[in-house]
């Protein structure tokens, strides 16, 4: 019996001191675009992780520096009027672009004005959108580019 109890208070102790462990939840990705809005105004800024052209890794944070590639993006921020706005580095304002919801097609949409007459062949799947990253899709002539971008 003695060691019974000795055997309960230790599985007790040890069951206490796994309590303030964080469950580690598996981040799911959006399910529609109008949820995917919603993240993507959940955070301030995002910046790139990593860029791929033709799906190569073409430029990764830290280890990449951002003149060498040619990329001359500092941030992306959604507002919820609309606005994309976007932070070139060598430039000390930030750009106003659009963006939209394609609901039938389960993604967001960029373009250079409001009515979408100028559209930007950038688009974010629903898919893509978690909490803390998504990816963007463009195209460039015949060079398709995505994005993996991160919150700041």
């Amino acid at each position: 019996m003695k060691h019974f109890i000795h055997l309960f208070c230790l599985l007790f102790i040890i069951s206490l001191s796994s309590c303030d462990r964080p469950v580690e939840v598996a981040e799911t990705p959006s399910a529609n675009a109008r949820e995917a809005r919603a993240r993507l105004l959940a955070k301030n800024l995002w910046t790139i992780e990593e860029a791929y052209i033709e799906g190569k890794l073409y430029y990764k944070r830290g280890q990449t520096n951002m003149k060498d590639v040619d990329i001359d993006l500092e941030w992306v921020k959604f507002h919820d009027n609309g606005i994309f706005e976007v932070k070139p580095m060598t430039d000390p304002k930030s750009e106003e672009l659009w963006y939209k919801l394609d609901e039938a097609k389960n993604r967001l949409v960029i373009g250079y004005d409001k009515d979408f007459t100028n559209f930007e062949d950038w688009t974010i799947k629903a898919e893509t959108v978690f909490n803390t990253s998504f990816e963007m899709e463009m195209k460039d002539g015949n060079e398709d580019f995505r994005l993996k971008m991160v919150a700041l």
